[in-house]
């Protein structure tokens, strides 16, 4: 919730002073949040139940 939130406030950011302080949460908060998401879901992966 707290990503999508940062998400919705930089839409409104025009000269980017938030985007520069959320920077570094993207960087160390939500980044290995997704990289965590992409292995778990790796296992739920099944190429052949694809065709």
């Amino acid at each position: 919730m707290q990503m999508l939130r940062a998400r919705n406030q930089l839409a409104h950011d025009h000269d980017g002073s938030f985007a520069a302080e959320k920077f570094l949460d993207i960087i160390k908060i939500y980044y290995p949040l997704f990289e965590k998401l992409k292995e778990k879901a790796k296992g739920y992966y099944r190429p052949e139940t694809l065709l």
